[in-house]
């Protein structure tokens, strides 16, 4: 009976410990890990596909709200820019050199000869309205006591579209620049 029971422990705890590290990186108390990496995109500027009521129902969002309260955490020193996290760790320099700089290829009227067209220095600052998508790096949990999702942030991206200077047509889309949140959990580098 002893050789019975003892196996039988044996069996039990030889089962739950294998459950145990096949689970263990599946759960964490009440919450089932969905996905250790993941991007969302969130996109900022109505798709013309949509009426402006469907689009207003969709995404009820403070763009500049976003922006500044993201600016001023960069500038001052509370969250960290990039220009391609992880790599190039912007300073707050750097970062305030992307929100407003001059663009010497521009081309415009000259005052004195209507009509004659000069190279002149214009000032390009960077606004909410430049903002035409942000990208979310996350991870996504599911709580199985309250049945909900979770959906911690690591890392912001901000998308802009690029401009050719010359005809300042949309040639696509381009990263304006990333930002890292430090309360999110730490997820690996991209490659």
């Amino acid at each position: 009976m002893k050789k019975i029971l003892i196996i039988g422990v044996c069996v039990a705890l030889f089962a739950c410990n294998k459950n145990g590290k096949d689970g263990q990186n599946q759960t964490k108390g009440t919450t089932i890990l969905w996905a250790e990496t993941a991007e969302s995109n969130l996109p900022m500027v109505q798709d013309t596909m949509w009426s402006k009521e469907q689009w207003d129902k969709a995404y009820k969002m403070d763009k500049p709200a976003i922006f500044h309260s993201i600016k001023n955490a960069v500038m001052n020193g509370k969250l960290k820019a990039y220009t391609w996290y992880p790599d190039g760790e912007m300073t707050t320099k750097e970062f305030e050199a992307i929100l407003s700089s001059w663009d010497s290829t521009a081309t415009v009227q000259d005052v004195n000869n209507p009509g004659t067209l000069i190279t002149g220095p214009v000032k390009i600052t960077l606004t909410p309205d430049d903002m035409i998508e942000m990208r979310f790096d996350e991870k996504i949990e599911f709580d199985t006591v309250s049945f909900s999702v979770n959906k911690k942030v690591s890392v912001i991206q901000f998308i802009g579209y690029k401009i050719n200077p010359g005809t300042r047509e949309v040639m696509g889309k381009k990263k304006l620049f990333d930002v890292k949140l430090p309360d999110a959990n730490n997820m690996d580098k991209k490659n």
